[in-house]
């Protein structure tokens, strides 16, 4: 089980929420602002995070279950202030065909 915070970063249990251990790789600052996330359907281990704070954002990767991540190139904003705050900006696997992702972001646009 995974949670996602806007000051710890993104959070993982594995004993049904006793402890709760940061995945978090080395991020800091804005980028544990986490927006949204996506688990793989299929493999647990390939994590996507949306990060930020104000017109910031960032779109991230791991393939190691949150051990280290990779920035990808996607001019996004995933503030949390804006309307899709109420449910988040929002990243998700198609679960029809998990290789392909969709992003949707504050006011950038939606992403496939």
């Amino acid at each position: 089980m995974f949670v996602r915070s806007t000051s710890r970063g993104l959070l993982r249990t594995t004993d049904s929420g006793q402890s709760w251990t940061p995945i978090n790789g080395t991020l800091t600052g804005d980028d544990l602002a986490v927006r949204s996330v996506a688990i793989h359907p299929e493999n647990p281990n390939l994590l996507f995070r949306a990060t930020g704070r104000g017109s910031t954002g960032r779109l991230w990767k791991s393939t190691d279950a949150g051990g280290s991540w990779t920035l990808l190139n996607l001019d996004a904003n995933f503030d949390g202030v804006g309307p899709s705050a109420i449910c988040g900006e929002v990243i998700a696997f198609d679960l029809r065909d998990p290789r392909i992702v969709y992003v949707g972001t504050e006011s950038k646009g939606f992403f496939k």
